[in-house]
């Protein structure tokens, strides 16, 4: 009885928290990234951007020079929580990867875009995008438009041990920078990454309800949203790698959501 009585409230807890991709909400979203699409597709060929172009920017993040030359994007793919049926309530927003958007125009879709930062991460400047439409009961919708690129760099130069940042030294010898060689690696990947989350949740409902459930769990501990901390995309990479037969295979289809959840616990723990 007991058992029963948890599972019900774990279930009750999906249901109030998760959000119910209803048709109404997702025609929104569609066309919403079509808008932004149709937007950025009036970017000029080799648009000049000085600081001018972005004043509030280039203070806030202290570059001493801009001078740009921007290309159109090459690909448009929504990802995130919101690709593999994973949005948690209240923060409702829809993450949209890019190579690489420049400038918007307006819209009659679109009442505000603002930048911000990936995670609270000054280096992963990123553009949100507010419809004009609003949803009464998911207040602050919006679309993240985040940049990536695939191969701009070596992936052997960016292992853990070794130095990125000629600054960073001690009696001239060069220091390691894992975490800003991680974060570089972390630009890298996230298309690819994107694809494997798609892969590994899609159909599988209870793994889904488990990173609902841990969501919640680390939104109650203050760990998500912060910069260099626990956030949804990185619990669903690691709930994504226990899955995997390299991963150990921790999780299987065979698990409930409460046993997912567990396993997932353990591992972050340990």
């Amino acid at each position: 009885m007991a058992v029963e009585a948890l599972e019900r409230r774990v279930s009750e807890l999906i249901k109030d928290v998760n959000l119910e991709l209803s048709p109404s909400f997702t025609k929104l979203v569609d066309n919403t990234v079509s808008s932004i699409k149709n937007i950025i597709n009036l970017i000029p060929e080799d648009f000049q951007v000085t600081a001018d172009k972005a004043p509030g920017f280039v203070r806030d993040v202290g570059a001493d020079k801009v001078d740009f030359k921007f290309k159109k994007p090459k690909l448009f793919e929504v990802g995130g929580s919101y690709s593999i049926g994973g949005v948690v309530k209240p923060d409702v927003n829809v993450d949209l990867l890019m190579r690489l958007p420049k400038y918007l125009q307006s819209s009659a879709l679109i009442s505000k875009v603002e930048w911000s930062c990936l995670q609270n991460e000054a280096r992963k400047p990123i553009l949100v995008i507010y419809p004009t439409l609003e949803v009464s009961n998911l207040p602050g919708f919006s679309v993240k438009i985040i940049p990536m690129a695939t191969s701009l760099f070596s992936i052997s130069k960016l292992n853990a041990t070794r130095n990125n940042v000629r600054a960073l030294n001690q009696e001239g010898v060069p220091l390691p920078t894992p975490k800003y060689n991680f974060s570089i690696l972390e630009d890298i990947f996230i298309e690819e990454f994107a694809e494997v989350l798609k892969g590994t949740f899609h159909g599988w409902d209870e793994l889904r309800k488990a990173l609902v459930l841990i969501k919640v769990w680390a939104r109650q501990r203050s760990s998500m949203y912060s910069h260099d901390c626990l956030n949804g995309y990185l619990i669903a990479v690691i709930m994504s790698y226990l899955a995997a037969n390299k991963g150990g295979g921790y999780i299987n289809k065979s698990m409930n959501a409460m046993q997912i959840f567990r396993v997932t616990l353990d591992f972050i723990g340990s």
